[in-house]
């Protein structure tokens, strides 16, 4: 990957980025980037160029290809959500990355406990989980324009019966690949500032989408708020994000 860090040109519209492969330099001006053998790639291309992208119904099989270790993770998605630029996002394979997490999240600076979660256990809460347990779902949701609803008294959100919806579309549209290494969050960063992500918002406020969904998600819990809670809506059976 390039060292320099992204600026978007005043017209509000990222300008080509440029990304370094096994094959060479990718311009995200073209259509995809070129198809190249992954051996000896640099992790971060190896994430990006995946040998193997994995669907919702492999993350939830048993036994799991996800690994409980710590790590990143790239959304890869066939169906583009309405609204969604994705002029400047890396193309792989005939599908468009849109997002990047990780687990565990960064330690607390203040000593706090840090977070037990490993890979495995945050790609089956995005996979089965709801709009409070996964910011990915919570933006899909309301891209997709499913109600949100406040759960219970404890001021969480549901998409409710939704909640199934986006599961069946994340079925027909995710992929995911994925990547080990023990401090994900610097990873994160680089990426975030190196590749258009409209989906990522932490760390991401120079991008052209960011206040467009920050927007769309704020206005949501407004609606929300309005309305009389919501039912509590159980997970799906044989929901487990601890195996």
């Amino acid at each position: 990957m390039t060292g320099q860090r992204r600026r978007w040109p005043a017209a509000g519209r990222p300008a080509p980025l440029l990304v370094i492969t096994h094959s060479g330099i990718f311009n995200s001006a073209r259509k995809s980037p070129p198809v190249a053998d992954t051996t000896g790639m640099s992790p971060d291309t190896a994430l990006l160029c995946p040998t193997e992208l994995r669907s919702r119904a492999e993350v939830l099989s048993r036994p799991s290809p996800v690994p409980t270790v710590a790590g990143i993770y790239a959304w890869f998605f066939r169906t583009i959500p309405p609204g969604v630029p994705v002029e400047n996002c890396w193309r792989w394979r005939g599908l468009t990355l849109l997002y990047v997490g990780i687990a565990p999240s960064r330690p607390p600076a203040n000593g706090g406990p840090p977070s037990q979660q490993h890979l495995r256990s945050r790609l089956r809460t995005h996979c089965r989980g709801n709009a409070s347990s996964s910011t990915l779902r919570f933006s899909l949701g309301c891209l997709l324009g499913l109600g949100l609803r406040r759960r219970g008294t404890t001021g969480r959100f549901t998409f409710a019966e939704g909640e199934e919806t986006l599961s069946g579309w994340l079925a027909e549209n995710a992929f995911v690949s994925w990547l080990q290494c023990p401090a994900p969050w610097d990873v994160e960063a680089r990426l975030v500032q190196q590749l258009s992500l409209p989906l990522n918002l932490a760390g991401n406020k120079g991008h052209p989408f960011h206040l467009a969904i920050s927007l769309l998600r704020r206005q949501a819990r407004q609606r929300a708020d309005a309305h009389d809670v919501a039912h509590p809506v159980s997970p799906s059976p044989g929901y487990d994000v601890s195996s």
